[in-house]
């Protein structure tokens, strides 16, 4: 009977140290995710009265998916700063990072920005003055610890300076933002097309981008290109072709809002390992 005991004893010493690195590796390969969302709606007679619903809608939807949200809303130019550098600094090594942003956004010459809540256009310079680039987001990204980066702009809503006196604003003519390259493992999405504008979504509680980004969210499996490319074909059918997301994407694998049972980062698609 003692050495019975004994044996079991034994066993469950050489047992314990795997079923314990088991145990701390799958959380953390799951819920290594961060997101940040920000929702800038406040622009005084240039509001924009859905992108604060549309911000809390997607941070419920990325909470819900396992990601540790940071929601802002109503930012101005050095708290944008603010809250992507913070974000940015925190994210571990291999994190998953989504940043999504609901609000005015617009190109000059060719360089998208992002409008925080005390801005105040005089024209171009101004604009590169007192605007937020999105340059300046995808450099804090490319530089931080993370190994996944996702940026969703629902950004190109109605413009607020097109134009009430189009000779004055005439530099503002090109609408909507501007194409840009995403650096490898990241892939960013746009609300519409390049040189387009969205629709703000009067009438309804939600942008039609952004409500219908929420539902896709919720489907466990999806990969990110196949999720925004479905995304874009509904959007797209909703509005009779008058709105036209895209994305470009430089991720290396799969990655999944939602991840399929048993999925791990780093592993192969599902669909290789189930040819095989």
């Amino acid at each position: 009977m003692m050495l019975r005991l004994l044996g079991v004893f034994l066993l469950v010493l050489a047992w314990t140290p795997a079923q314990a690195q088991v145990k701390t590796q799958a959380p953390a390969s799951i819920t290594n995710r961060y997101a940040l969302v920000i929702g800038n709606g406040d622009y005084g007679t240039n509001s924009l009265p859905n992108t604060r619903p549309d911000a809390r809608l997607i941070a419920d939807s990325l909470r819900q998916a396992g990601f540790d949200v940071t929601l802002k809303t109503d930012l101005t130019r050095s708290g944008m700063f603010d809250a992507t550098r913070g974000f940015a600094e925190r994210l571990p090594a291999g994190a998953s990072a989504v940043v999504y942003y609901a609000g005015h956004g617009m190109q000059i010459k060719g360089e998208n920005y992002l409008l925080p809540v005390d801005m105040v256009v005089t024209g171009e310079e101004g604009v590169k003055q007192r605007a937020f680039p999105l340059q300046a987001l995808h450099e804090r990204l490319a530089l931080s610890k993370s190994a996944v980066n996702v940026m969703i702009l629902d950004a190109c809503r109605n413009n607020p300076f097109q134009p009430v006196k189009p000779v004055k604003l005439r530099s503002y003519e090109n609408l909507g933002l501007a194409p840009s390259s995403a650096a490898r493992g990241t892939l960013v999405a746009y609300s519409t097309a390049p040189g387009q504008l969205a629709e703000d979504g009067s009438g309804r509680r939600h942008s039609i981008y952004t409500e219908t980004l929420a539902r896709l969210l919720a489907q466990r499996g999806l990969p990110a290109e196949t999720l925004f490319r479905t995304l874009s074909d509904q959007v797209r059918r909703q509005t009779r072709e008058d709105q036209q997301p895209w994305f470009e994407s430089s991720l290396a694998g799969d990655f999944y809002f939602l991840p399929p049972p048993g999925w791990r980062p780093g592993a192969p698609p599902l669909t290789a390992r189930s040819s095989a």
